[in-house]
């Protein structure tokens, strides 16, 4: 077979982008007649995060922060029954991993694919390396060598992708590593939709709350280190100047341009507890709002400190920080507070 594709009339592309994988995903579960929001897939995900990724060799030691796990998505496939698998590219041959994308639209299903966005020609904006960028593949051409794809940063646009840059995209060194991995939803014909029962809801809340209050601890350690050496510090090493300003320009660069602390991941999951606030006892609803209110002001504080000088950004990160702690410990309080700790397992 030359070409195919799958109908693609199917698929319910997302109004709004806000976050590749969610868009990518989203796609796919409605193929086979599922409907999550960004709100269900996050918080039932248990993806919100606060965790700091090395994006540089390990020697090297460079942190920038992400606001969400990369799991969250099979994660979300597993508390609503769902069978989303990941795959792996076996090994780095090309026409190997071409004809796996090909056999898998052959068999009639669309697959989520990792790659390097950097090798993405199609885009208009500056292309620099960025692992664990999405993109969900639904037909090739085998004459004019090229695949047919939806991407998040291509709106409802079908896009082309040579097999050549698909292979280079795939295969990046980029430090934040696309592992080779692809994803699918293995043997539904057609997915009911389904409510998510409460219990499931209170659960995945209270994991992502004691997940990320773990991971600010490590945080505070990181911003620690950067604001003693900014603010309290008298550095005359020069090579230790250069790695500070380095690290907060990864830092702040990428709380701002990725979107990942700043509004997108902590306002969907505030949207979420929103909806279900009804949880949650009377008396901790109301803090529970403002308490998430406050943490989105925390957020712009940031922001503008961060136009002045690295050294006021780093003591408003630091309020941010404690805030957002403070939110998931009243969380844990009020799960606490409205169902007993044998039904939260």
């Amino acid at each position: 077979m030359n070409s195919n594709a799958i109908d693609y009339y199917r698929m319910t592309i997302p109004e709004k982008y806000g976050d590749c994988r969610f868009f990518c995903f989203r796609i796919l579960l409605s193929y086979y007649g599922f409907y999550p929001s960004e709100e269900d897939m996050l918080v039932i995900g248990e993806g919100l995060s606060f965790s700091l990724v090395n994006t540089s060799p390990l020697s090297t030691k460079i942190f920038c922060p992400i606001g969400r796990t990369m799991c969250l998505e099979k994660m979300y496939g597993e508390r609503a029954g769902i069978g989303i698998t990941v795959n792996y590219f076996e090994n780095n041959c090309v026409d190997d991993m071409i004809d796996k994308v090909k056999q898998k639209i052959d068999a009639g299903d669309p697959i989520v694919v990792n790659v390097d966005r950097y090798y993405l020609e199609y885009l208009s904006i500056q292309r620099a390396h960025m692992g664990y960028h999405t993109i969900l593949i639904f037909g090739y051409d085998d004459e004019k060598h090229l695949f047919f794809l939806f991407d998040g940063l291509m709106g409802s646009k079908v896009v082309e992708l040579s097999y050549r840059d698909f292979h280079k995209a795939v295969l990046s060194d980029c430090t934040i590593a696309t592992e080779k991995m692809w994803y699918s939803v293995e043997g539904c014909q057609h997915i009911p939709n389904k409510e998510i029962k409460e219990r499931t809801v209170a659960l995945a809340i209270r994991n992502t709350c004691k997940r990320v209050i773990s991971e600010i601890e490590f945080t505070h350690s990181v911003v620690g280190v950067l604001k003693r050496s900014f603010i309290d510090g008298d550095i005359s090493n020069p090579q230790i100047i250069k790695f500070l300003v380095i690290q907060s320009n990864v830092f702040f660069q990428s709380f701002i341009e990725q979107d990942c602390y700043r509004y997108f991941y902590r306002k969907t999951f505030l949207a979420f507890l929103n909806r279900y606030i009804e949880l949650f006892p009377k008396s901790h609803q109301k803090r529970i709002t403002e308490s998430g209110n406050d943490l989105i002001k925390s957020i712009q504080e940031v922001h503008n400190a961060w136009k002045q000088d690295a050294g006021r950004a780093l003591v408003a990160f630091d309020a941010f920080i404690e805030k957002e702690e403070a939110m998931h410990y009243l969380l844990l309080d009020a799960l606490q507070s409205s169902f007993h700790s044998d039904c939260l397992h």
